[in-house]
């Protein structure tokens, strides 16, 4: 691996790391008393990569804006990601607990 490649994975494990833990901290008390999952794999193409790269940084900004003193401290956790599996997992999950 070139040392340009490997600062690049670097930054990305660091940032799906930082996620991780994020998702980590938050399971480990008694969980969340209302929480959604998703989870989605599709083979995309790299124009529809950047399309859905600029509408989950649209949604998190739109989520920043909706912040309001006397809210409920919510956390959105995203982050859409390249795999390097040969196979999919799962096409689809979604959990919700209210």
């Amino acid at each position: 691996m070139r040392p340009a490649t490997r600062k690049k994975a670097s930054r990305q494990s660091l940032a799906l790391s930082i996620l991780r833990d994020n998702l980590a901290a938050a399971a480990e008390d008694d969980g969340p008393d209302e929480a959604i999952a998703l989870l989605a794999t599709a083979r995309v193409r790299p124009a529809d990569w950047k399309r859905f790269a600029a509408r989950l940084q649209a949604l998190l900004a739109s989520f920043r804006k909706a912040d309001a003193d006397g809210g409920q401290l919510c956390t959105l956790n995203a982050s859409l990601y390249t795999e390097h599996a040969r196979r999919l997992p799962a096409p689809a999950i979604r959990v919700a607990i209210r």
